[in-house]
């Protein structure tokens, strides 16, 4: 339906490097201009997004917690990776 009505996405795939994705947004970050009020959402989720503590062994995991943060985060990634053509080339 979306396409029919001149909207064409992107597939960005998946990446195997969580590291990737989080340095592809901190790059696109550093380009933006949020506004406030209408991104409060996301920009919460930004500000609690972080490495989950493990206990046992008194450092953090090497992942990111995965909660509430972890999916507005990760939606930002996301499209801060499709920004970066030389890993996904425009899709014919």
């Amino acid at each position: 339906m979306a396409r029919n009505l001149g909207v064409h996405f992107i597939v960005v795939p998946r990446i195997h490097n969580k590291q990737d994705s989080i340095e592809a947004a901190r790059n696109f970050l550093s380009m933006c201009w949020i506004d406030e009020e209408h991104c409060a959402q996301g920009i919460r989720c930004l500000d609690r997004y972080c490495k989950e503590w493990d206990e046992k062994h008194g450092t953090y995991k090497s992942q990111p917690a995965h909660n509430w943060a972890s999916h507005g985060s990760d939606a930002l990634q996301t499209g801060a990776l499709r920004l970066r053509p030389r890993l996904y080339p425009a899709a014919q």
